[in-house]
């Protein structure tokens, strides 16, 4: 049986992937059923993953979910027999992409639903002027690949 509750689950909900083990019974904040809340971090980041509803759910019920259900509602992406090494299998992936354009991804991803829909285009297009500056996008560029070959990196 292995468990993700409390301090060690609103450590993964910091994270921007992830992954649960086939075995993980229980992923939740059952920290209200001893008459405490959620202290680091979780009634922040849960209800930007799952939705203010169900957050509010799980959090006063003190809810917990299975892996496999936790991957249903969306606060894992996968759920696998062996989590460290589908973890490793992804940050070799990561390790191959400039380091600019998934900072730039990242920032205007996160950024997306906290501001208007005009200034977040606005920030992309001069993002993806400056990230199209760097050496790491000239290269890439510069490699002239066809689709199939960027859909197999």
């Amino acid at each position: 049986m292995a468990l993700c509750m409390g301090g060690g689950f609103e450590l993964s909900l910091a994270c921007d992937l992830r992954i649960a083990g086939s075995s993980v019974t229980a992923i939740g904040l059952p920290e209200t059923r001893i008459g405490i809340f959620p202290g680091g971090g979780g009634t922040q980041r849960l209800p930007r993953i799952v939705g203010e509803a169900r957050a509010l759910e799980m959090i006063l019920r003190g809810l917990t979910v299975t892996g496999q259900r936790a991957h249903e509602i969306g606060i894992v992406h996968e759920v696998v027999a062996d989590p460290l090494a589908r973890s490793l299998e992804i940050g070799a992936e990561l390790l191959g992409r400039s380091a600019e354009g998934l900072a730039f991804a990242k920032r205007l991803t996160r950024s997306a639903l906290d501001r208007p829909l005009a200034e977040g285009l606005a920030d992309e297009r001069k993002s993806f002027s400056t990230v199209m500056r760097t050496a790491s996008a000239r290269e890439g560029l510069r490699a002239g690949r066809p689709p199939a070959e960027i859909q197999k990196l």
